[in-house]
């Protein structure tokens, strides 16, 4: 009540009720960017406005806001403009007959055929009445250094069953895993694209688990798995993919 009888004998003072301005006090701090701000670098963004002869350009070839206007890759550095030329340059085929045109594809495909054959994948027999055999692909891929130089041509044969899934290995990698695990099923295949035989009618009987099976999958982790408890170590029971070892 004390402050409300001030204020109106304050107004009362100022007939016109003006109140005049208070003047705040500005920090003197000087203002820096957060850092979370700082993690990403933009190298290709142009910072300059683009030149009047690049506007008439745009505007003459139908384009309101052309590529170049806005993008610049000459901060780029020259080990990365290599890699990106090198990722350009040599393209995975996406089929056999675009992959049998290239020397590199072939050399990839019979180290394949040859590593299938070394470690018994399948049996070349005649087809049983009654049987059906699931269809194969080629699936290819570039494998690169980290500088952009090519390591190696991969060329791996997958049956159709399912989609090829390629899983990122960290630890380690184990060539051709799946071909490990045993196959107890009767399974009959085609013959892979560009392998063939003298006699009609031949098809290929696995007998180890080809890339693509449902169970191939299980069959390798159910070998690997055993390999592991010989050597000592403990699988989880809360979850199956752990296995831990104590000395």
């Amino acid at each position: 009540m004390t402050d409300f009888l001030e204020t109106s004998e304050s107004n009362h003072g100022n007939p016109s009720g003006v109140v005049s301005e208070v003047a705040f006090r500005r920090s003197e701090r000087v203002p820096i960017l957060p850092k979370h701000f700082k993690d990403f670098i933009v190298h290709t963004a142009r910072h300059e406005t683009p030149s009047p002869d690049t506007s008439i350009s745009s505007c003459s070839s139908g384009m309101s806001y052309p590529i170049e206007r806005f993008i610049d890759y000459s901060n780029i550095c020259g080990n990365h403009k290599v890699f990106l030329a090198a990722i350009d340059s040599d393209k995975e085929p996406t089929s056999y007959q675009e992959a049998i045109r290239d020397e590199r594809w072939r050399v990839a495909m019979g180290e394949e055929i040859r590593a299938l054959e070394l470690n018994k994948t399948w049996t070349v027999e005649q087809l049983p009445l009654g049987k059906r055999p699931i269809g194969c692909k080629w699936v290819y891929k570039v494998k690169r250094r980290a500088d952009g130089s090519v390591e190696r041509y991969k060329a791996r044969l997958v049956a159709k069953v399912a989609v090829a899934k390629e899983w990122e290995i960290h630890q380690m990698d184990v060539n051709n895993a799946f071909l490990h695990g045993d196959l107890d099923e009767e399974v009959y295949m085609q013959l892979p694209p560009g392998f063939s035989t003298s006699k009609d009618g031949s098809v290929c009987r696995l007998r180890k688990s080809l890339y693509g099976l449902r169970q191939a999958s299980r069959n390798w982790f159910s070998k690997f798995a055993d390999a592991l408890r010989q050597y000592g170590f403990i699988q989880s029971g809360a979850d199956h993919s752990l296995f831990t070892f104590t000395r």
